[in-house]
């Protein structure tokens, strides 16, 4: 197939691709788990994105990864938080297997998020989803 989505890494067997992108939102940023006092901190979340890759890269070896930043957020605390998760997602590059690509510079402008191309603040609406597609489309070019 030409584009897969799942939801979790187990849905990824039985099929093969050249590259793989991986989005990972931030929903632990705005939800606190059962047992938890607080939402998680962004090491907290690439504890559980590794997690992901880490299962990813077991299942398909031969297939390019490519981790995405998370995309901007509509407030000053929020884009700090994704800012610190990003730069730790790009922790996981590894040199022919795992890339990760910053793709939030098409939804910022002036340090803030282009609420223009997004329904709610965090999530892309058909604009937001075009300035998406063009970053991919330029990482496959690479």
């Amino acid at each position: 197939p030409n584009v897969v989505l799942f939801s979790v890494p187990y849905e990824a067997d039985g099929w093969t691709a050249k590259t793989i992108f991986l989005m990972i939102g931030i929903n632990n940023r705005g939800q606190v788990r059962p047992g938890a006092k607080a939402t998680d901190t962004p090491e907290q979340a690439a504890k559980g994105a590794r997690a992901i890759v880490d299962a990813l890269k077991r299942r398909h070896p031969e297939s390019r990864l490519v981790v995405l930043g998370a995309l901007p957020v509509a407030n000053k605390d929020g884009l700090a938080w994704v800012a610190r998760y990003n730069r730790l997602l790009a922790g996981f590059e590894e040199p022919g297997k795992v890339d990760f690509r910053d793709v939030n510079g098409g939804f910022l402008r002036d340090g803030g998020q282009i609420g223009d191309l997004f329904n709610d603040g965090r999530h892309p609406n058909p604009a937001g989803y075009e300035v998406y597609a063009a970053a991919i489309d330029r990482i496959l070019a690479e």
